[in-house]
C-alpha cells in the first residue's frame, strides 16, 4: 500500500456527519502512544539494541503489524462514530465502491481484507505488464488464466467479486509478432466466466507498433461487443498519445458507451470527452493526485465519469478512491454525485456485460 494512504485525512464513508472525537478518545490514543514506546523501548533494553539502531527497530515493529495499524486507522477515521471494538466482518454503514482498474495480481491478502472492510465490493482488473516483456505468447496466456480463475478465488475469500478484462499491455505491444500469436489464441480465455472484455490497450509510447497493435485489439472488442479499457500514455507523451487515440477511435468506430478512456488528466480529459467514450481518472502517483481527481470531477461532472487507484506494485494505494472521496467531501460535492462517481457510473459501466453481477 502506497505511504500516502495513513498521511491523509479520510472523511468518513458513511451517509452521516462527521463528529469530533471525544477526549476519552484522544487520551486512550495517547496512553496506547505512550505505552508502545515503553514497550520498544524495554525491549530495546532487553535485546542490547544500540540507541543509534533504535528507530530501525521500532520500524520493524511496526512493519510486522503494519495491517493491523492500518485497519484500525482506517476504521477510526472513517466511522468515529461506530463500535470499531466489535469482531464484526467490516464496516455496514460505508458506501459501497467499486474500483474499474486495480492490477490485484500485485497486492496482497491483507489489501483486500481492508478494501472489503473499507466499502469496496468488486474490482476488475486489466492484464498488465509483468516487470519484463514475456517472450512467448504462453506467458500471455498462462496471466490470463491466473486473472481468470485464482484471482476471483482469492478475492471472494474476502468478500469482493473480482473481474478482469485481458489483452496485451501496450507495454508490450511494440512486438507485433508476439501480439498476433496471442490474440489468435485468447477467445477460450475471454469466455471466462469472469471476463468482460478486452484491456487494457492503448498505448505507451507512441510508437508505430503501438498504435498498430491498439487498433488490432480494439478492433477485436468492436467485433466481439466487449467491454475495452484504454489506456493514455504517461507524462510529455500523453497528449500528443490521447490525440493518436482519439483518432484510431474514430476510425475503428466501436460502440462508445463500451469504451473507457483511462488515466486522463486536466489536459487530456476534454479529449477524450469528446471521443463519446466513458472517461476514466486514475489516482494514482505520476497521474492524479486526490485533490486533484476530486477537482475534475467537480469542474466535469460524473457524467460517465469513473474513479479508479490502478494500483499496482509500485508507490500505489488500494484505497485511493476512498481517498479521494474525502478529497470530494473536502470541496462539498454532494454525496449524491460521490455515490455516482465511485458505485452507480462503475456499476453501470461494467453491467454492459452479462457476466459482472454486483
Amino acid at each position: 500500500m502506497g505511504r500516502g494512504t495513513l498521511r491523509r485525512k479520510v472523511r468518513p464513508a458513511a451517509d452521516v456527519k462527521e463528529s469530533e472525537p471525544p477526549l476519552l478518545f484522544l487520551l486512550f490514543f495517547l496512553l496506547l502512544f505512550l505505552g508502545f514506546g515503553f514497550f520498544a523501548t524495554a525491549t530495546c533494553v532487553t535485546h542490547r539494541v544500540p540507541p543509534f539502531e533504535w528507530s530501525a527497530w521500532f520500524s520493524n515493529i511496526l512493519a510486522c503489524h503494519s495491517c493491523h495499524v492500518k485497519r484500525f486507522l482506517i476504521r477510526a477515521a472513517l466511522f468515529p462514530r461506530m463500535d470499531f471494538w466489535s469482531s464484526g466482518p467490516g464496516f455496514e454503514n460505508a458506501m459501497k465502491i467499486i474500483d474499474p482498474h486495480i492490477h490485484m495480481l500485485a497486492r496482497t491478502t491483507d489489501e483486500y481484507r481492508l478494501m472489503a472492510e473499507a466499502g469496496i465490493v468488486a474490482v476488475c482488473e486489466p492484464a498488465f505488464w509483468p516487470g519484463a516483456d514475456r517472450r512467448y505468447a504462453e506467458s500471455h496466456l498462462d496471466s490470463f488464466n491466473h486473472l481468470a480463475t485464482f484471482e476471483p478465488d482469492r478475492a471472494a475469500g474476502f468478500g469482493v467479486r473480482h473481474y478482469c478484462l485481458l489483452a496485451v499491455n501496450p507495454k508490450e505491444a511494440e512486438n507485433v509478432e508476439l501480439t498476433e500469436r496471442v490474440l489468435e489464441r485468447i477467445d477460450p480465455y475471454l469466455e471466462r466466466p469472469t471476463c468482460l472484455g478486452i484491456g487494457e490497450i492503448g498505448l505507451y509510447q507512441n510508437t508505430e507498433n503501438e498504435t498498430r497493435t491498439f487498433r488490432r485489439q480494439l478492433e477485436l472488442a468492436a467485433e466481439r461487443g466487449l467491454l475495452c479499457i484504454i489506456r493514455t500514455p504517461h507524462a510529455d507523451q500523453k497528449k500528443p498519445g490521447m490525440e493518436i487515440i482519439a483518432r484510431v477511435i474514430e476510425e475503428v468506430d466501436p460502440p462508445r458507451d463500451l469504451c473507457v478512456v483511462d488515466h486522463c488528466t486536466r489536459e487530456t480529459i476534454q479529449t477524450a470527452q469528446d471521443t463519446g467514450c466513458w472517461t476514466g481518472l486514475t489516482v494514482h502517483p505520476g497521474a492524479l493526485a486526490p485533490e486533484e481527481a476530486a477537482a475534475l470531477i467537480r469542474d466535469f461532472g460524473t457524467e460517465r465519469m469513473l474513479l479508479n487507484s490502478s494500483a499496482d506494485w509500485g508507490d500505489s494505494d488500494p484505497l485511493a478512491t476512498l481517498v479521494t472521496i474525502g478529497a470530494m467531501r473536502g470541496m462539498e460535492l454532494a454525496e449524491t454525485a460521490i455515490e455516482t462517481v465511485v458505485w452507480h457510473n462503475p456499476r453501470a459501466f461494467l453491467g454492459q456485460s452479462p457476466k459482472f453481477e454486483v
